[in-house]
């Protein structure tokens, strides 16, 4: 008796299951901080910022994995 088909099925269908439980999960979750966000609970996320951050550090990190890797 051949069970590949029927199992196939199953599997896909318990799989597909799984990862739409996980993205409402996910989705639940970013609208719980933008509400948060929103109503002044959570501090506002600046992009700007972290680019800056990251713009400064950037060059001494370069700097760093150069010297690093030097054989």
């Amino acid at each position: 008796m051949d069970l590949g088909q029927p199992l196939n099925s199953v599997l896909e269908s318990k799989l597909q299951l799984a990862i739409g439980i996980l993205l409402l999960l996910f989705g639940m979750r970013l609208l719980r901080k933008a509400i948060l966000r929103s109503a002044g609970v959570i501090r506002l996320h600046d992009e700007l910022t972290d680019l800056a951050i990251v713009g400064f550090c950037r060059p001494v990190l370069d700097r760093w994995i150069r010297v690093s890797h030097v054989p």
